[in-house]
């Protein structure tokens, strides 16, 4: 990849997202610290927001010029994902 994605990339984004997780995993934590059933779940909140994180930075660092010349196929796969959540569940 080029050095330029990178030096030009947005990390204050990814810096106020990184905080807004450990502010609601530490809520979560703290919560659920009395509870047996939830204990583990700020690990789940945990785990799952750092793929999320992952895949931001994946996407952020993707020119826009690229999806811009997908955007007939990508407005066709979120029709069909709207047209999904439309259907009753099975």
């Amino acid at each position: 990849m080029d050095r330029r994605v990178w030096r030009q990339f947005d990390w204050i984004l990814v810096g106020i997202a990184a905080l807004l997780i450990l502010y609601g995993v530490i809520m979560i934590f703290s919560a659920n610290q009395n509870q047996d059933d939830l204990r583990d779940l700020w690990w789940t909140q945990l785990t799952r927001s750092i793929v999320g994180l992952g895949i931001l930075v994946a996407v952020a660092a993707v020119d826009y010029r690229y999806y811009a010349s997908l955007y007939k196929v990508l407005y066709v796969v979120m029709l069909v994902f709207w047209r999904r959540s439309l259907l009753p569940p099975s």
